[in-house]
């Protein structure tokens, strides 16, 4: 099975079209779901990100069969072009490294509040809280998306959708399993 943890309902709306996802009923945790896939939408923020996917794993009892995987955007400095699929490896937050994977070597630095200045490698809200959720499974990956170059206000509702949408074939095939 297949879990996916966004932070944003337009970075799931991508996700849900694609595999026509229906909403649970359930009244304990709020998901998108088909027979491979489940999708869960965390809120902005560590703790957000923490929460629901401790919530997911222990609710779906996710184990060593499962892939689990956190996609969103992020922001980066110029060197990336907005588009850019990057799959992270580790996390910086408050000055320590925390590996998420060794596929990659790439770095992301999670702040707790929206980087405005071009001080940063990239960027995002969420990625150690998943990574404190995730680190005792064993099939993790993050996915993230560059949205801007440190301008988060110019990033809308529908360009996340259409960035997460142009990259969801590549997530596929780097990501060596299954998703149908």
């Amino acid at each position: 099975m297949i879990y996916i943890v966004t932070a944003l309902k337009a970075e799931a709306q991508a996700i849900i079209e694609k595999f026509k996802l229906k909403k649970s009923d359930s009244k304990e945790l709020s998901f998108f779901y088909n027979k491979h896939i489940v999708l869960i939408v965390c809120g902005l923020g560590i703790n957000n990100c923490k929460i629901k996917t401790t919530l997911l794993i222990d609710y779906f009892d996710i184990n060593d069969k499962d892939y689990l995987f956190n996609i969103g955007i992020c922001g980066a400095n110029n060197t990336y072009n907005i588009g850019s699929l990057c799959e992270l490896s580790i996390i910086k937050f408050k000055n320590k490294n925390f590996i998420l994977n060794t596929y990659t070597y790439n770095t992301i630095e999670c702040l707790e509040t929206p980087a405005k200045e071009n001080k940063y490698n990239m960027v995002d809200m969420e990625s150690f809280g998943f990574y404190e959720a995730s680190k005792n499974i064993k099939n993790v990956r993050m996915f993230k998306i560059v949205s801007d170059h440190f301008e988060p206000f110019k990033v809308t509702k529908d360009k996340t959708k259409k960035l997460i949408s142009a990259k969801i074939g590549e997530m596929i095939e780097k990501s060596s399993c299954n998703w149908s």
